[in-house]
């Protein structure tokens, strides 16, 4: 019989793997070893914090999540400012704070496992310390954009990379307990924030169900109108244009939003005030559904008066 800890380990490891190969597909033509590297961290860094603490799905989520918004700043980092570096470069570049992190973590593994058999059920830390790191991570960031590498050979290119990742290293090493109580933190937060989500299904399905039936009874309405009239009532890219089902779902759901992208327009009085009395019933739909989900998450918390 599977442990829960083992389960819990397996869908840290499974949502990380999912999540960072999404990153890759998205920057796969650029550096597809990144997210390779990303997801091999997150699993080191997911295995370590199992040690320390038992059943941190949500931890993992904010981990790969951390990594993640590593990833995608690197990849930018590196495409604005240091794209005439060799792959192999790049590679060592990213994998250095990553390294020294998982490194820091490990070898400060005893003193973060005190500090949370100390808290109850919240890690309490100072903000200011906590988030100390991300000044000095920030000023490296900022100081790039003075650079002009366009003139270096690519092994001199790499090798400014790679120097700006090892100080970016030595800050992640010497800050892994403050950055790691950073992330439990979040982890927490996130936790209640996904506990007090999942009770507000129901106002949020009914809502939805709301929201969907007017934009399908309206982008029936559309269609059915342009169909049967003699003049077209709707224009794409300024030309007149046939409205298809598909394309009066879209137009209501774009409409019913109030985002108004402006590639499918009206043209006709009549389908500019079907628009308007659409545009009204979807302001009124987001101000009850908001009251219903308000009141809902109002009433969980209103204390239970004695009898």
């Amino acid at each position: 019989m599977r442990s829960p800890e083992f389960i819990s380990l397996a869908r840290s490891i499974v949502f990380s793997a999912l999540f960072l190969g999404l990153i890759a597909a998205a920057v796969g033509g650029i550096q597809p070893a990144i997210a390779s590297w990303a997801l091999l961290f997150v699993i080191a860094l997911v295995v370590i914090m199992n040690v320390i603490i038992q059943h941190s799905t949500f931890l993992s989520i904010v981990l790969a999540n951390f990594v993640g918004l590593y990833a995608c700043s690197f990849t930018f980092f590196v495409e604005e400012q240091f794209s005439g570096a060799s792959a192999i470069d790049i590679q060592i570049a990213f994998a250095l704070p990553l390294v020294a992190f998982t490194l820091g973590i490990y070898v400060q593994r005893r003193r973060i496992e005190h500090l949370i058999q100390h808290r109850q059920t919240h890690i309490s830390t100072d903000l200011s310390r906590s988030t100390f790191w991300l000044l000095p991570m920030a000023a490296i960031g900022v100081s790039t954009a003075f650079l002009k590498p366009g003139g270096l050979a690519p092994d001199e290119v790499g090798w400014l990379l790679m120097g700006y990742m090892a100080v970016i290293a030595l800050i992640a090493a010497a800050t892994a307990r403050d950055i790691a109580v950073f992330v439990l933190d979040l982890g927490l937060l996130f936790k209640d924030f996904s506990t007090n989500a999942a009770h507000l299904i129901k106002p949020t399905f009914a809502f939805f169900t709301w929201y969907s039936m007017l934009a399908i009874a309206y982008g029936s309405l559309y269609t059915i109108i342009d169909r049967h009239s003699a003049q077209p009532n709707f224009q794409m890219a300024g030309s007149p244009h046939p409205l298809t089902f598909a394309e009066g779902i879209y137009f209501s759901v774009v409409t019913l939003s109030s985002v108004g992208y402006g590639d499918i327009a009206a043209q006709t009085t009549a389908v500019r005030l079907l628009v308007v009395s659409e545009i009204i019933a979807g302001v009124l739909l987001f101000l009850f559904g908001v009251q219903a989900i308000l009141a809902t998450a109002l009433q969980r918390r209103a204390p239970k008066s004695d009898t």
